[in-house]
């Protein structure tokens, strides 16, 4: 089997995704089998402890485009692949479904850290796991090993 592995992007508003861009052609150019993302694939600056927000510079940031810039970063990866499977299945050829895991990193799981502390958010935010489900990617939680093969 063939794997692709694509470790902590840590996406956040503003930031470059020419990398993305350029997993996203290595998709189609290699045609994993498997593609394993291995979380932080999100930033979510937004919901860090570490730092105080006045001197992180994220005060003006949300949590909204947060999540938003890992979105669209994975539909930056999957496009190529989304396009050339409508062709494909246009012209009633196979297309290319390789299994695509997902692994939470600490980063995705501040989200859940604050629906925690925060429950009146709870159903009030998206979330992470929505849009994997949307996009058919298996979704495993924090620190729970996954076997591949």
């Amino acid at each position: 089997m063939k794997h692709l592995f694509i470790p902590d992007t840590q996406v956040r508003a503003g930031a470059p995704v020419d990398h993305i861009k350029a997993a996203g052609k290595l998709i189609l150019d290699e045609r994993p089998d498997v593609i394993v993302i291995i979380g932080d694939w999100w930033d979510f600056p937004s919901l860090s402890t570490h730092t105080p927000a006045p001197k992180t510079g994220y005060d003006h940031r949300t949590y909204i485009q947060d999540y938003q810039s890992g979105v669209d970063a994975l539909y930056t990866l999957l496009a190529p692949m989304i396009h050339w499977n409508t062709k494909q299945k246009k012209n009633k050829k196979a297309q290319h479904r390789p299994r695509i895991v997902f692994t939470t990193g600490n980063h995705e799981d501040r989200v859940d850290r604050l629906l925690t502390q925060q429950t009146q958010l709870v159903g009030a935010l998206p979330l992470v796991g929505d849009v994997l489900a949307e996009l058919g990617i298996e979704q495993y939680p924090f620190k729970i090993p996954v076997e591949i093969d």
